[in-house]
């Protein structure tokens, strides 16, 4: 009995302790949500807006807009809306007094390229994701991480497509974005042929392109890969070979591979 008396006793004491101390050290092991981040367009003509938000009091945003990472002794704080002006990353991350930061989140924004008179391709779209139709990859506008994003074009075969221009003019690169999500089954291109035109009739070939590829599951990511040019042109024609074979490692191996094709930007 008198052993049944002590562990109650020993109960009531362990409720009474105070708990703002342990509750505290928890909340230091809580790491907070990263923030949401929302651009007007991630193609930059003359300007764009970017906006971001975690909805939690105390919490503080602060960026970077050269690609470091965000600290708070040396970013910025966010205030409100930016107006993005050039080309950059900028990447945000939440701090609280009480909580973990959170992961940086980045957003990257590029130039607006050449603008394109008539694109052909080769085949049809895939009926699946035809994004936009047969102009979105030079519509002027980036897609999210999201594959159903509209701004996709997605493909589980060899593709083609030809852009032909007002007048023959100089391009320096070409930068092509692609996604990559493993999980998904969507890899990068597998690799990339180039051709050019000074008349938008004859096209004669250049370089082709082996792309790399991942080695295991990743997030979501979109990734670009560059092509230098500098050469006058009427015409560029880009083909598109998708991954053959998924690798060993990937519950789909041996099969073929998908590709989700992003804007493509003909730099002056």
């Amino acid at each position: 009995m008198r052993g049944i008396f002590l562990l109650m006793i020993g109960i009531a004491l362990a409720c009474c302790k105070p708990e703002g101390k342990n509750q505290f050290l928890q909340e230091k092991n809580v790491q907070l949500a990263s923030p949401r981040i929302n651009a007007s367009n991630k193609i930059i003509d003359s300007s764009a807006t970017l906006k971001a938000e975690l909805a939690m009091d105390g919490v503080a945003l602060f960026y970077t807009f050269d690609g470091r990472e965000p600290k708070a002794e040396n970013a910025a704080l966010y205030s409100g809306p930016i107006s993005v002006l050039a080309p950059g990353t900028y990447k945000f991350k939440a701090f609280h007094p009480e909580w973990k930061p959170s992961e940086t989140v980045a957003i990257n924004f590029v130039k607006k390229g050449l603008s394109v008179d008539s694109v052909i391709w080769n085949g049809l779209l895939n009926q699946q994701y035809t994004g936009r139709g047969s102009r979105t990859l030079v519509n002027h506008r980036k897609a999210s991480n999201n594959y159903m994003d509209k701004e996709w074009l997605g493909f589980d075969a060899a593709t083609g497509m030809t852009c032909i221009f007002d007048g023959q003019t100089n391009i320096s690169s070409i930068d092509i974005g692609y996604l990559n999500h493993p999980g998904a089954w969507i890899f990068p291109p597998g690799s990339i042929q180039i051709y050019t035109s000074e008349d938008g009739l004859v096209f004669r070939p250049m370089n082709k392109y082996e792309l790399p590829q991942p080695s295991g599951i990743s997030d979501a990511a979109q990734q670009n890969f560059s092509i230098p040019l500098n050469k006058n042109v009427k015409g560029v024609k880009l083909e598109f070979e998708n991954l053959k074979q998924i690798p060993d490692w990937h519950e789909g191996a041996g099969q073929n591979g998908w590709m989700f094709m992003d804007e493509i930007i003909f730099n002056k």
